[in-house]
C-alpha cells in the first residue's frame, strides 16, 4: 500500500514528479496565487467534453476548468473559482454557456466564450458528481455521491425540484435527448427510471450484479446502455426497460456511452483501453491504446468523427473515431503531487505524483524538460545527489532505480528490500544511498555501484543522513519515537521517545542539532496540525507550534536554518522563525492538500506540490 508519509529530511532533497508528455511550451500561468511564480502542471483530469460545434474542448480539472482549442491542442483559459476539485462538466446546447460541478459542493455557471463567472448554485452540501444540461438547454441536472439528483432553471438559477432515490449512492445519471425521462445507475445493481419533468418513478430494472457504474442514453432514446461492477455491458429498450444484449467484456469498465449516430458505444477500462462496439450486434470493433493509467472521461465530437479521452497519465489523447488512429495528445495534467524539490544548484525542479511518474522542470522557465520512466509500480520517494547528476527512486515494488538527470538514462537497479521502500536518500558526499522499507530494514548502498553495503533492522516510517553523514536518523513506525544510528557501522546510537501524537513529517535543520516534527495530532481531538522542535541530542523540545488547521504532511528548514516551512492538509503553506516558532506568513493558492514543500538553494524560493495535480513555485521577496 502505498504510503501517505513522506520522507524525514525534506531537506536533502527528497524529491518527486509530475506528468507531461510534451516539452515544447510553458504551462499557462492564468490566476496565480499572490507570490507565486509559476505553476507547474495542470492538475488532476477528471472530465472532458467537446463543445457543440467541435471547436472546442472543456477539461474539469483539480484546479478548474481548461478551455482547449480542439484543433490546435492550444490552451485557452482557466475557469477558477471552485475551492477544490472540478469533476464534472459540460456545455449548454447553444455552446454558450460552461456549467461545472465540484468537490466544494457547489455547481457554477460561466460564460463559454468570455470564461466570466455567471452564478453559483449552492443548495449541494455533498460533492457533484456529474452536471447535465436539457436538451432545450433550459434545465440542469446534477447529483451528488448520495441517492440525490437535483433539477435546475439554467436561466435564474432557481432550484426547481429534489429527487431523493430510495436506493443507496447513485453512481451514474443521463437524461433522455427528449427531456422526459432520467435514468440513474446505482450501488445496489438497478437502474431506475424516473420522469424528467416531476421525478416519479417509473419503473426499476435488475440489471447488475453489483453496482451499476454507468448508464447513457442512445441518441434516439430508444435504447439505454449500462455496465456494472460484473465487467458487462448491457443494451435495454429506453421505454420499456426490455433487455436486449450483452456486450461481453472481461475487463472492468468505468463509463459507457453512445456515438452521435447510435451505431457505436465507447468503453472506459480501468486498465486504460478504450474499446469501441457495434451497437447492434454486440461486437468488439477496435481498442484504443497509449494510455498508460486508467481512462477517467471519454467523449465523441459531435459530428462523431473524432473521441477525446482523459487519463491520469495526465495526458488528454484525441482519436479518429472511425479508425481508432491517435491524432493528437495534449499534456501537462497531473496526479496528486507527492513530492517536490529543487536539484542542489537550483536549477532543475524535480516532482514526483501518485502516478509514480518522475519529471524534471526547468526552475528558471517553468519548462518541462524529461520525465524518467521505468519503474512498474508506484514510487514512493525519490531524492537528488549533491551534485545534481544523479536521481535515485524508491518503489511500491521494493526497487530502487539510479537516474541520470542529464540525459534521464536509467544506470542502476538496487535490489534487496522485499516490500515497499518508503524513503531514499543521498548521503551528503554523494558517495552512499539509504533506503528504508517495509520489511523492517534501513539500507546502506554504493552510491557508485549500487552495491549493498550493509543492513540496519529497523521498522521505520522513513530514514535520512545527517547534515554530516556521520548518523542516520529514523522515524519508527509508532511515528513518536526518532532512531539516531552510525551510518558506517549500523550502530544505534539513541533513542528520542515521547511524541504524543503521530509524525507525518520531519526534517533536520542544517547544522544537525534540531528536527521539526509535523503531526497528526489524531491522539488529540482538540489540537491538529502541530510542529515540535526538538534538540537532536537530548530530545528536548525547544518549540511546540500550533501551525494548520489540519495534519502537517510536509516540513523543511531553510538553507540557513532560520526558517521553517510547511505544508498542511489545510491546503495552505506557511512559513515560521525557526528560533521563536513565530508565524511569519501563509501561502493560498492550492484547492487540496499540500503534500510537499522545499526551499531554493539560495533560501529565496519555496516550491510545493499538493493533491490538486500541480507544483506552485513560490518567491519569498514578492511578500
Amino acid at each position: 500500500m502505498k504510503q501517505i508519509l513522506h520522507p524525514i529530511l525534506i531537506t536533502l532533497f527528497i524529491v518527486g514528479t509530475i506528468t507531461s508528455s510534451i516539452s515544447a511550451e510553458d504551462s499557462p500561468q492564468w490566476y496565480l496565487p499572490e507570490g507565486a511564480k509559476a505553476r507547474l502542471g495542470k492538475g488532476g483530469i477528471y472530465e472532458v467534453q467537446y463543445s457543440p460545434n467541435s471547436a472546442r474542448l472543456a477539461v474539469a480539472s483539480s484546479i478548474g476548468i481548461w478551455l482547449y482549442d480542439a484543433a490546435t491542442g492550444e490552451a485557452l483559459d482557466l475557469l477558477a473559482g471552485h475551492t477544490s476539485w472540478v469533476i464534472s462538466v459540460v456545455f449548454s446546447p447553444d455552446g454558450n454557456t460552461i456549467v461545472s460541478g465540484s468537490t466544494d459542493g457547489t455547481i457554477r455557471l460561466w460564460d463559454a466564450h468570455t470564461g466570466m463567472h455567471i452564478r453559483t448554485l449552492k443548495r449541494h452540501t455533498g460533492w457533484v458528481i456529474s452536471v447535465a444540461f436539457s436538451p432545450d438547454g433550459n434545465t440542469i441536472i446534477s447529483r451528488l455521491r448520495s441517492p440525490i439528483i437535483c433539477l435546475w432553471d439554467a436561466n435564474t438559477g432557481a432550484h426547481i425540484r429534489t429527487i431523493t432515490g430510495r436506493s443507496p449512492d447513485v453512481y451514474s445519471i443521463a437524461l433522455s435527448p427528449d427531456g422526459n425521462r432520467i435514468v440513474s445507475g446505482s450501488e445496489n445493481a438497478k437502474i431506475r427510471l424516473r420522469d424528467g419533468q416531476t421525478g416519479a418513478h417509473i419503473r426499476t430494472i435488475k440489471a447488475h450484479k453489483g453496482k451499476v457504474r454507468s448508464v447513457s442514453f442512445s441518441p434516439d432514446g430508444d435504447r439505454i446502455v449500462s455496465v456494472g461492477e460484473d465487467t458487462k455491458i448491457c443494451l435495454w429498450d429506453g421505454q420499456t426497460g426490455r433487455y436486449i444484449h450483452t456486450l461481453a467484456d472481461t475487463l472492468k469498465v468505468r463509463s459507457v456511452s453512445f456515438s452521435p449516430d447510435g451505431g457505436s458505444i465507447v468503453s472506459l477500462g480501468d486498465d486504460g483501453t478504450i474499446r469501441l462496439w457495434n451497437v447492434q450486434t454486440g461486437e468488439h470493433i477496435r481498442t484504443l491504446t497509449g494510455h498508460t493509467h486508467s481512462v477517467n472521461s471519454v467523449a465523441f465530437s459531435p459530428d462523431g468523427d473524432r473521441i477525446v479521452s482523459g487519463s491520469t497519465d495526465g495526458t488528454i489523447r484525441l482519436w479518429n473515431a472511425h479508425t481508432g488512429e491517435a491524432l493528437d495528445l495534449l499534456a501537462e495534467h497531473t496526479g496528486g503531487i507527492e513530492s517536490v524539490s529543487f536539484s542542489p544548484d537550483g536549477d532543475s525542479i524535480v516532482s514526483l505524483d501518485n502516478d509514480a511518474i518522475i519529471c524534471l522542470w526547468d526552475a528558471h522557465t517553468g519548462m518541462h524538460i524529461r520525465t524518467l520512466t521505468g519503474h512498474t509500480h508506484s514510487v514512493n520517494s525519490v531524492a537528488f545527489s549533491p551534485d545534481g547528476d544523479r536521481i535515485v527512486s524508491g518503489g511500491e515494488d521494493g526497487i530502487i532505480r539510479l537516474w541520470d538527470t542529464q540525459i534521464g538514462r536509467h544506470i542502476h537497479t538496487l535490489t534487496g528490500h522485499t516490500y515497499s521502500v518508503n524513503s531514499v536518500a543521498f548521503s551528503p558526499d554523494g558517495d552512499s544511498i539509504i533506503s528504508l522499507g517495509n520489511d523492517g530494514t534501513i539500507r546502506l548502498w554504493d552510491a557508485h555501484t549500487g552495491r549493498h553495503i550493509h543492513t540496519i533492522k529497523e521498522l521505520g516510517m522513513n530514514a535520512a543522513f545527517s547534515p554530516d553523514g556521520d548518523r542516520i536518523v529514523s522515524l519508527g513506525m509508532d511515528g513518536g519515537t526518532i532512531h539516531l544510528w552510525d551510518a558506517r557501522t549500523g550502530r544505534h546510537i539513541r533513542t528520542n521517545i515521547g511524541h504524543p501524537d503521530m509524525v507525518l513529517s520531519t526534517a533536520l535543520s542544517p547544522d544537525g542539532d534540531r528536527i521539526a516534527s509535523g503531526t497528526w495530532g489524531w491522539h488529540s481531538a482538540d489540537i491538529n496540525g502541530m510542529i515540535r522542535l526538538q534538540d537532536i541530542h537530548t530530545g528536548r523540545y525547544i518549540h511546540i507550534i500550533t501551525a494548520h488547521t489540519s495534519d502537517v504532511y510536509s516540513l523543511a528548514f531553510s538553507p540557513d536554518g532560520d526558517s521553517i516551512v510547511s505544508g498542511s492538509g489545510d491546503a495552505t503553506i506557511r512559513l515560521w522563525d525557526a528560533a521563536t516558532g513565530a508565524h511569519i506568513r501563509t501561502l493560498t493558492g492550492h484547492t487540496r492538500s499540500v503534500y510537499s514543500v522545499a526551499f531554493s538553494p539560495d533560501g529565496d524560493s519555496i516550491v510545493s506540490g499538493s493533491t490538486d495535480g500541480t507544483v506552485l513555485w513560490w518567491e519569498l521577496n514578492k511578500f
